[in-house]
């Protein structure tokens, strides 16, 4: 028991370089990726992290609520500036021959002269003839001359910015369009995980608990601000307090932690709402400590928190780390050998049906040192995309590397944590639904396993795609033998 409470003080020793993490996506993010100035980039962020994400059922659903509000609000800031520019006074930047007399009354500093002083009727004197000196015909034309140039110069800058305003509405409600529909695909082929809905036995066990929190005064959540909201959200049946978001959130994160069951992952929340002081503690700027025991004790699982600007430059930082690696594996795979026949006969003895198997061996020449990419699929991705349409998209992979993949073989997510079909690689091409990722072509229908090839010991073998040899896969015992004998 005391080696087991002294792992507790982990949580207080986090080094961030756990690479086995679970992005939780707050609603703020969501909704940014529809924003006007930076909305590419948290889009961007979101795919090329999307195996990694989760979105807790109640933050898809404040989506939902919120999302045309948001962008109803972006889509009247330019409209509002396109109104601003229609209703420019122009005629403000006219100049008078009026206008000068004061800017020459300046140059004299008359506050040291009293009124009463015969400089100072010199001084108001001085100014008249000045004044009377340039008040002249000539001095006229050139601010006749100043003032077409302005108009002109400003009419120009209004027609350009207003083109460009114009265009500017149009892409932006183009591009919201398309990351909606994108956004959309990516849940429904469960490349990104969205959170049950709630059964109404587990709706009244949260709701106990948010009381209970409520009345102890339990973060997150607990701030005024969220407990004086006022109405429900409604999904079907269900009905939630709005005031509840925040600790619904938190009561989603300690579920899927405690349905993973994996203590070596990280849990971490993505999200900017921390101005009501109820996740983050004002001085360290990390969730409460409270919050922390809390997660580690019911789930042994470590949990943090970032912003949304920190995620997008944590993943960024990433890919570019990822595209060295793939790169590196490209360069070490450019040397082809002459397994063609073993190939081919692997695959004949992989799958259950021979009387299918068409002879390859012709188009199966040159092989790198993998030819078969191991791809994580979600049950909703597999049935419908892998199996139902002959394809998958979208998956990271270095052109360099395309020539040699001749096979994909889909591992099963949890609960079913296998290997379990394979298909021949017809052609591999630049994804339509994700800029920098490829989309694999199958020659025909992915086949099953004679026999499948369960999750070893490292349970985060497929994190992301993996690349072997179809050869590795005859006679795996489990994932551990495959990427085994390639040491």
């Amino acid at each position: 028991m005391s080696k087991e409470l002294s792992k507790g003080l982990n949580i207080f020793f986090q080094n961030g370089e756990n690479n086995n993490k679970k992005y939780i996506i707050d609603t703020n993010y969501l909704l940014n990726i529809f924003s006007l100035e930076d909305g590419s980039k948290y889009f961007e962020a979101l795919k090329k992290s999307s195996e990694k994400l989760y979105i807790p059922f109640i933050v898809w659903l404040e989506l939902c609520y919120n999302v045309e509000k948001k962008i109803t609000g972006t889509n009247s800031e330019l409209i509002s500036y396109q109104n601003y520019l229609n209703k420019l006074e122009k005629q403000k930047a006219e100049l008078q021959i009026t206008d000068l007399k004061p800017k020459i009354s300046d140059i004299f500093n008359q506050s040291i002269i009293k009124d009463t002083d015969k400089k100072s009727e010199r001084h108001k004197k001085s100014i008249n003839e000045i004044f009377n000196k340039i008040n002249t015909k000539e001095v006229q034309e050139i601010l006749v001359n100043l003032n077409n140039t302005i108009k002109d110069s400003i009419e120009e800058w209004e027609k350009n910015e207003a083109v460009a305003t114009c265009k500017e509405i149009e892409s932006h409600i183009e591009e919201t369009k398309k990351r909606f529909e994108e956004l959309q695909r990516l849940i429904s082929e469960e490349s990104i995980l969205v959170g049950n809905k709630y059964s109404d036995d587990q709706l009244e066990n949260f709701l106990k608990e948010c009381r209970f929190r409520e009345k102890l005064n339990i973060p997150p959540g607990n701030s005024d601000e969220d407990l004086e909201k006022d109405g429900v959200k409604r999904w079907g049946s269900l009905s939630i307090p709005a005031k509840y978001g925040d600790m619904l959130v938190w009561l989603e994160m300690l579920d899927i932690a405690q349905t993973d069951n994996n203590k070596d992952i990280e849990y971490i929340l993505v999200s900017d709402d921390v101005e009501k002081d109820d996740w983050l503690h004002p001085k360290t700027n990390k969730l409460f400590p409270e919050m922390r025991i809390e997660f580690f004790s019911k789930t042994e699982a470590q949990v943090s928190h970032l912003t949304s600007k920190d995620f997008i430059k944590q993943i960024t930082e990433k890919d570019v780390i990822e595209e060295e690696d793939v790169e590196r594996d490209a360069v070490k795979s450019n040397i082809p050998n002459s397994e063609t026949k073993q190939n081919t006969s692997a695959f004949d003895e992989l799958v259950s049906d021979k009387s299918e198997i068409i002879d390859f061996k012709d188009y199966f020449e040159d092989y790198s040192k993998d030819d078969t990419v191991i791809v994580p699929a979600r049950s909703t991705g597999f049935r419908e995309v892998f199996l139902g349409e002959n394809r998958w998209y979208s998956i990271r992979m270095k052109d360099e590397r395309i020539k040699y993949i001749k096979y994909i073989a889909a591992y099963q997510t949890y609960p079913k944590s296998e290997i379990t079909y394979i298909a021949e690689v017809d052609d591999i091409i630049d994804s339509p639904y994700a800029s920098g990722k490829k989309m694999i072509l199958f020659k025909s229908q992915a086949r099953k396993l004679k026999k499948s090839i369960p999750l070893g010991t490292d349970t985060n073998a497929f994190q992301g795609p993996r690349y072997t040899k179809i050869n590795n896969l005859l006679n795996a015992d489990n994932t551990d033998d495959i990427f085994r004998k390639e040491d």
